[in-house]
């Protein structure tokens, strides 16, 4: 599994946002534990991103992801309606809400 450091700071913060500092710290514990390789932002990425931001309405963090799946040639689990504008792009395996 690979997991954008876009993303990852997308996660801390809306954890932190919405429930505070303990569970930020309850989330970083405890994806430490999975199998996860984080991807660090190359100037290749970023063009990328910034093109399908461009063009798809997604998130400028969602366009990290989008991109990375891209790139790798891999799934984008996620529940958000937002990635149905590139469904055509990537391969999206849907999470119920």
């Amino acid at each position: 599994m690979c997991l954008s450091l876009i993303n990852w700071g997308e996660v801390l913060y809306y954890a932190e946002r919405e429930q505070g500092t303990e569970r930020f710290n309850l989330w970083k514990s405890k994806i430490a534990k999975l199998p996860l390789q984080f991807a660090h932002v190359s100037q290749e990425r970023v063009e990328r991103a910034a093109h399908i931001k461009s063009g798809h309405n997604v998130s400028y963090a969602d366009a990290f992801a989008i991109a990375l799946a891209i790139e790798l040639g891999a799934t984008i689990v996620t529940g958000d309606k937002e990635f149905e504008s590139v469904e055509k792009m990537v391969s999206i395996l849907w999470l119920k809400r």
